[in-house]
C-alpha cells in the first residue's frame, strides 16, 4: 500500500500503460481529461464508467456531457448511480486507486488531492465487485448508451437557461455541491425537450402536482398517455418503471422505496 498526491494523472498513465484488459473507473464528475488518459489504452482493454448524469451537473459544467458521449462512442460502457461520491480507479482488477480526485483536468492535475493505493488481488476484486454493485446502492448502475446521451443535450441546454435567468447558476461552480432541488418552474420549463418516452413519463409525473407519489399514480396517467403515443408497445407498465429510473439518474426523481418517489423540486 502506497500514497498517491497530486498529479493523480501521473499514477493514471503509468497504470495505464500496464494495462491489459479492463480499467473501471467510479467518478461523479467527469472531463475531457479523462478521455486524453484512456486514449493510452489497448484497444482490446474493457473500459467502465460509473458517473452521475444529473441534468444540473451538466448544465453548470461541473461534468462534461459531451465527455460522457466521447468514452461511450469509443468502445466505454456509461453507467449512472445518483448520488455518487466516491473515485476509484481499477486496473485489470489486480491495482486500485481510492482517491479524492474526480476525473476532471482540476482532479487529475490541478487540485491538491490524496488517494492510496489497493494492489492486493483479493482485495481490488472485492473492491471491483463493490464498485459495479453501486456501493451498496438500492439500485445497481443502470447503463446509459452514447445515443441516450446524447439526447440530453437539448435538456441540459434548457437547464443551463432557465437557472442562469433565474440567476440560480453560483451554486453550482464547484464539484461536489449538487445536493440542490431546483424550483419547479426549471422541469416544467425544460420537460418537453426531454426524449420520447422520458417527456411523456416527465408529463404524468408533473401532472400529479405532488411533492412525493407512488409509481401506481404514475402508472394511472401515463399508461393512458402512452396508449395514445405509443400504441404499439405491448409493455408499457415496464417502459414506464424503466422512465422513472431515467428521470432519478437526471435528477429530478428521488426514489423512496416501497414503490415511492420523490420529486426534486422547489416550491411545489
Amino acid at each position: 500500500m502506497h500514497f498517491v498526491t497530486t498529479p493523480t494523472r501521473a499514477w493514471l498513465r503509468e497504470a495505464m500503460a500496464n494495462c491489459r484488459n479492463e480499467i473501471i473507473i467510479a467518478s461523479p464528475f467527469v472531463g475531457a481529461a479523462l478521455n486524453l488518459e484512456i486514449e493510452r489504452l489497448p484497444s482490446r482493454a474493457r473500459r467502465t464508467l460509473i458517473t452521475r448524469t444529473e441534468l444540473t451537473t451538466f448544465a453548470s459544467r461541473a461534468s462534461d456531457l459531451e465527455a460522457l458521449i466521447h468514452f461511450s462512442q469509443n468502445g466505454g460502457e456509461v453507467r449512472s448511480l445518483p448520488g455518487l461520491h466516491a473515485k476509484v480507479y481499477i486496473v485489470d482488477r489486480s491495482v486500485a486507486l481510492v482517491t479524492s480526485a474526480n476525473a476532471t483536468f482540476s482532479g487529475l492535475g490541478r487540485n491538491w488531492e490524496c488517494g492510496v493505493v489497493v494492489d492486493g488481488a483479493p482485495e481490488v476484486e472485492e473492491l471491483a465487485q463493490i464498485v459495479n454493485g453501486g456501493f451498496g446502492a438500492p439500485i445497481v448502475p443502470q447503463r446509459w448508451a452514447s445515443a441516450d446521451l446524447k439526447s440530453l443535450r437539448n435538456a441540459v441546454d434548457g437547464v443551463r437557461r432557465t437557472l442562469q435567468a433565474a440567476d440560480l447558476s453560483n451554486p453550482f461552480q464547484k464539484e461536489d455541491t449538487f445536493d440542490f432541488e431546483v424550483p419547479i418552474a426549471v422541469w416544467q420549463e425544460v420537460y418537453s425537450v426531454l426524449p420520447g418516452w422520458t417527456q411523456m413519463t416527465m408529463r404524468a409525473v408533473l401532472s400529479l402536482k405532488a411533492a412525493e407519489f407512488e409509481i401506481n399514480q404514475v402508472y394511472r396517467v401515463g399508461l393512458l398517455l402512452a396508449s395514445s403515443q405509443y400504441p404499439q408497445n405491448k409493455s408499457p407498465k415496464e417502459k414506464l418503471r424503466q422512465q422513472l429510473q431515467r428521470l432519478r439518474d437526471l435528477g429530478i426523481l428521488e426514489f423512496l422505496g416501497g414503490g415511492r418517489y420523490r420529486l426534486l423540486a422547489k416550491h411545489i
